[in-house]
């Protein structure tokens, strides 16, 4: 690694492992965080999706961007942010998840008490 500059040295090094410094994962998380506010306006006119799950998942990506910026300024708070973001991925995925189960159900099924 002679001859490049120090930052890209560090920043090819972060990108070489298959964590969440990879671009995939960044772009999972603006995809996320773009459905997540398309979620929380729809939440307002429609039923479909809760509140819940549209601010969950703004935070978590939100978050999760913050972890991939301080992958590259400062490791010591993105070790702190992984497993919050993480956390909060995993409500998201579960209320998103609940939410279409509801939604594919008979109208019968969702009826009865």
């Amino acid at each position: 690694m002679i001859g490049l500059p120090m930052s890209e040295v560090v920043f090819g090094q972060l990108l070489s492992t298959a964590t969440p410094q990879t671009p995939g994962f960044l772009l999972m998380a603006v995809a996320g965080l773009i459905i997540s506010v398309v979620m929380l306006r729809n939440s307002m006119r429609s039923q479909s999706f809760g509140r819940v799950a549209g601010y969950v998942g703004i935070v978590g990506f939100i978050a999760t961007l913050a972890n991939y910026v301080s992958w590259l300024i400062a490791p010591p708070i993105a070790a702190m942010l992984m497993p919050i973001n993480g956390l909060l991925w995993l409500a998201w995925w579960i209320l998103v998840g609940w939410q279409l189960f509801q939604l594919g159900q008979p109208a019968a099924v969702k009826e009865q008490p």
